[in-house]
């Protein structure tokens, strides 16, 4: 089984637009079994740049739009390649009740899904982490004062997304840890860069205790101002020692992202930097 658990589709504005059809066709051609789309969630209002809500995230109302591409495409590909529909879910300190609402009404209806990691507090109570190195100065650093005390907001949030009650339809898979280092061929994080065994050894006790996975994201590993998975060295070490289940994910929101993607992480294979481990979990038949 070579399965991609993270990507976007034609809907998503803040990516290329390209076919989503054609992006599982390169996903096919590279030898893959299953393929997760797992477009981002709608948000609330307040969280997105006003009047941008749309660039960041499905709208309500297109949700039923987004059911129907997914669906249509799992029917035509059926047989040659497994197209599992999901959805990739922000959590949202104070917006957990929505989010829980959401995962209601949803949920059932989902093969796969996410819970990623996009906003946190700082200068504005929802700064974006991945946006663009000016943003994640403006609003993230210069918050929180110094490099560290960022990185350790990061992470303080990142173990309240993995203990918040979001009920019974929470998605299991957790996106793109460490997404903070995005712009870390900009942003001098030094030593943060890869904290050592013992600071993850909290997050990996409450990864185990709630069985979830690691979307194992290789979306940086292509970006030039990244140049790396965004997996700490650590935390996927300690993965391993936890078999905490790892699972490939391109985060391709294009048709040449698929192969990029999946380029850099055989090539890491390849190097030693990585032993393959796609995955160690099978897809599935619910986010929960």
């Amino acid at each position: 089984m070579k399965w991609d658990g993270h990507s976007h589709t034609e809907l998503c504005r803040h990516g290329k637009q390209e076919s989503t059809k054609k992006m599982i066709e390169q996903a096919l051609a590279l030898g893959f079994t299953h393929y997760s789309l797992t477009e981002h969630a709608p948000l609330p209002e307040g969280v997105a740049p006003k009047g941008r809500q749309a660039e960041f995230a499905l709208l309500e109302e297109e949700m039923e739009a987004y059911f129907t591409l997914a669906e249509q495409l799992k029917q035509d590909f059926q047989g040659r390649i497994e197209v599992l529909v999901g959805l990739e879910v922000d959590f949202l300190h104070a917006h957990q009740a929505y989010t829980t609402e959401l995962l209601h009404q949803y949920g059932p209806r989902l093969d796969d899904a996410i819970l990623s990691m996009h906003y946190m507090p700082g200068a504005i109570p929802y700064a974006m982490i991945d946006y663009s190195p000016e943003i994640t100065r403006q609003d993230l650093l210069a918050h929180y004062g110094t490099v560290e005390a960022y990185h350790q907001a990061y992470w303080n949030a990142f173990q309240q997304m993995l203990t918040a009650d979001l009920g019974p339809f929470k998605p299991k898979r957790i996106g793109h840890a460490g997404i903070i280092y995005k712009f870390c061929q900009k942003l001098d994080f030094g030593a943060f860069l890869e904290p050592s065994l013992s600071f993850f050894e909290q997050i990996g006790y409450l990864l185990k205790q709630g069985g979830y996975s690691l979307d194992d994201n290789f979306a940086g590993a292509s970006y030039p101002l990244c140049r790396r998975p965004y997996l700490p060295k650590a935390l996927r070490q300690l993965a391993e020692e936890l078999s905490i289940p790892l699972v490939y994910g391109s985060d391709a929101h294009g048709i040449d992202a698929v192969k990029k993607s999946n380029e850099a992480y055989e090539a890491f294979c390849q190097h030693g930097r990585i032993r393959p481990r796609r995955p160690e979990c099978g897809p599935p038949t619910s986010p929960g």
